[in-house]
């Protein structure tokens, strides 16, 4: 008002007696002019805009014409990035198999953590929308299509973040451009839908319009993100306690109570409705810990050492920019508890992406996306650029600006890192279909086009899209067929002995698999001993067993399932072979095993030691290896060091092969040596060609680590002996 007041004056001149009179009144009615307040993180109502009346105003004013069909053009793109759908048909392969096994699990309501014990929950499915079985089509079909629907308008709520264009633009390429797994596999996206989450429930403001509506919604997908796969109930869980701490800190009880509620209440809707008894609440998540402990070294293979650098890289910068960050803790401190959070993701896609060679793609494909929020977000730019911050807070707080140049300037320089990484990433694993994405600009220019186009057309053409699915499975089925099993079997009960659940599920027989289903994840001495009394017990074992042996990543074999081979071998009995597939039917009346203690022997590594004779009975060795602090703590970081079991005789020898640390202490049985399904039919004394292919017993054995690992492992090993054989009465 003051200023509408004061413009004539500057034009006319007014008689004294109106200055004198009227002028002081306009004056003295004037609101006291506020200034503006800094802006806080995340808030969008804080950018400034041109002045009413100016060219840049009339500039601006054109320009939101076409800014709510933008921001609907932009949701569209991105949903249809987001969204996954079937792409592939089940087939007899372990990866699609197990994915189907999963089904088979939710739809006869098997209690998890009691019944089986997997790296997924009751809605792991739900995780794999890729592939159609035909088992439960609808729900996978219609969460890649809410999931997505939701994490693209997350996505982009999300530019508020970004206090500049140039955020807010490096934002969604790294979205529209990140790379994208072969199978187009939900972790990538669905870890970033948790780092989104923790974005928005521990930082943005209580001002935010519509905050418990989309508080709700987040809290409800990591519910059921939880109930999905194992990572995210750790995520899950500490975002929890991070949203107590800052909802304690803030005051703000009545957010902290919605939010709790929220999560608690859909939790137990999802558990529920899974056919999930609360009672197996605290043995699913003891099974997912049991689980992860094993896997962490089961599935771990070694890569290309270069790899590993450059997926040391976004950690390694973002403790840097933490760092400088730490630089200016008044401001940062609000940021803290996020920083964490961010750090805790980072680690959880790091394992999962390098613990096994192969897997990095799911580790960049997180990571490029991720970027711009761990670097950029919330991060003011230069005090000469678009700052929401006042002048008088820059004249006030120059220091506090001269920081925030720094921070920002690195986080820029960090994200094209980022991407530098993950091109020569793709470079190095050429022949990985995953990283085919990046292996050339053009590719990664058109294939968002491409998957985005695909999409479309699918979801328009569901219908044929999903003949031609339901086709390709029934080729599957053919080409999975055993007729020789499934007449024999018929409606009887049967498991799969070896890790192809999908053969069995694809002829159509009654699947009763043993607690957990996969015999080179039974590595863990709790697992293994479950699915021995499994196998041990008449009331649970199933009456046949479809055996596939087969040793995996160079791995000694006769530690998968350990515990369960010399039960499968006394309680059962083969009967015939289709296809490879060896089918045993259980005897019943079979007498229980015992063990003879034989004695044990300490040595250092390199050293043999010689097999003691057990006649007709089974010959059993376990190995008390420890790692050393330092093994334990890379065993955590990062994967565990490597270690090899070599086998003798005279003139002949087996290895050095790759033997796990976490069974060494069960034991593994050394006579029969079972590598092959030659020797697993030469245990039951029966002859099978080519006879070429048995492995032969050896007289002694030993353990070997690489020069460069002896820091990792205790110099000395104990190992015991027994002799297994039917107990007598």
């Amino acid at each position: 008002m003051l200023v509408e007041a004061t413009a004539p004056l500057r034009q006319f001149q007014l008689d004294p007696p109106f200055s004198a009179t009227i002028l002081p009144k306009i004056i003295l009615k004037k609101k006291p002019t506020r200034r503006p307040a800094p802006a806080q993180s995340g808030d969008a109502k804080t950018l400034p805009r041109p002045a009413a009346g100016r060219p840049e105003g009339r500039r601006f004013g054109r320009l939101d014409r076409w800014r709510i069909p933008g921001l609907i053009l932009l949701y569209v793109l991105l949903a249809l990035n987001f969204v996954r759908l079937p792409k592939i048909a089940v087939n007899n392969t372990h990866d699609p198999g197990s994915h189907m096994a999963f089904e088979f699990y939710a739809k006869h309501n098997y209690q998890f953590g009691v019944d089986v014990v997997q790296n997924v929950g009751p809605y792991g499915y739900l995780s794999y929308p890729y592939d159609y079985s035909g088992i439960l089509p609808t729900q996978k079909l219609l969460f890649g299509i809410l999931f997505g629907l939701t994490l693209a308008w997350f996505a982009l709520q999300a530019r508020r973040y970004f206090f500049s264009t140039t955020g807010r633009v490096i934002w969604f390429l790294a979205i529209f451009l990140a790379l994208v797994p072969h199978y187009e596999e939900l972790d990538p996206i669905s870890e970033l839908f948790v780092l989104l989450a923790g974005h928005q429930l521990l930082l943005v403001g209580r001002d935010r319009p519509g905050r418990f509506v989309s508080d709700a919604v987040l809290c409800i997908f990591l519910s059921l993100l939880a109930l999905m796969k194992s990572t995210n109930v750790m995520l899950a869980g500490v975002l929890s306690v991070f949203i107590v701490v800052e909802r304690l800190r803030t005051r703000r009880y009545l957010d902290l109570a919605l939010n709790l509620g929220c999560l608690g209440i859909s939790t137990c809707v999802f558990w529920a409705l899974a056919g999930q008894k609360f009672s197996n609440v605290s043995a699913f998540m003891h099974g997912a810990a049991t689980f992860s402990k094993g896997y962490n070294e089961a599935l771990s293979h070694a890569g290309y050492p270069e790899m590993v650098v450059l997926g040391l890289m976004p950690p390694t910068l973002f403790a840097v920019v933490n760092a400088l960050r730490i630089l200016k803790f008044r401001i940062y401190s609000q940021r803290l508890l996020l920083s964490v959070f961010e750090a805790a993701c980072i680690f959880v896609v790091w394992k999962h992406g390098h613990v096994r060679s192969g897997h990095e793609g799911f580790y960049w494909a997180f990571v490029i996306p991720a970027a711009p929020l761990l670097f950029l977000a919330h991060e003011r730019p230069q005090a000469g650029g678009k700052s929401p911050v006042s002048k008088s807070s820059q004249k006030t707080g120059a220091g506090v600006m001269r920081k925030n140049v720094s921070s920002y300037s690195l986080g820029m320089i960090s994200v094209v890192v980022c991407c530098l990484c993950v091109i020569r990433a793709s470079v190095i694993e050429e022949a990985n279909p995953n990283f085919a994405y990046y292996q050339n600009p053009w590719t990664a220019a058109t294939s968002p086009v491409r998957r985005m186009s695909a999409n479309l057309w699918e979801l328009l053409d569901w219908p044929g899209h999903l003949n031609a699915l339901k086709a390709s499975l029934e080729k599957n089925r053919e080409e999975a067929a055993l007729p020789k099993v499934k007449e024999t079997v018929g409606n009887a009960t049967i498991d799969m002995f070896g890790f192809l659940p999908g053969v069995i599920l694809l002829n159509d027989l009654n699947y009763k698999p043993r607690p957990m289903p996969i015999n080179f994840a039974a590595t863990t001495p709790e697992l293994m001993e479950r699915n021995a009394e499994f196998y041990r017990n008449d009331a649970t074992a199933p009456e046949y067993l479809l055996a596939y042996i087969y040793q995996i990543d160079g791995r000694f074999g006769p530690q998968d399932d350990a515990l369960a081979v010399p039960e499968v071998l006394e309680h059962y009995s083969p009967v015939l072979m289709d296809h490879g597939f060896i089918l045993l039917k259980r005897t019943p009346g079979a007498p229980d095993l015992q063990r003879t203690f034989l004695g044990s022997q300490t040595i250092n590594w390199g050293e043999t030691v010689r097999l003691p004779s057990t006649g007709t009975n089974l010959l059993w060795c376990s190995a008390d290896i420890n790692f050393t602090l330092l093994g334990k703590a890379r065993s955590t970081l990062f994967q565990p060091a490597q270690l090899f079991i070599v086998l003798q005789s005279a003139g002949r020898h087996l290895g050095p092969t790759r033997l796990l640390q976490s069974g060494a202490g069960a034991g593994f049985m050394l006579r029969p040596l079972i590598v092959n399904g030659v020797d697993f039919f030469a245990a039951y004394g029966l002859r099978v060609e080519p006879a070429t292919t048995r492995t032969p017993s050896f007289d002694e054995m030993g353990f070997l680590i690489s020069p460069d690992d002896q820091a990792f492992f205790e110099p000395k090993i104990t190992v015991s002996f027994w002799s297994i054989g039917p107990k007598h009465d």
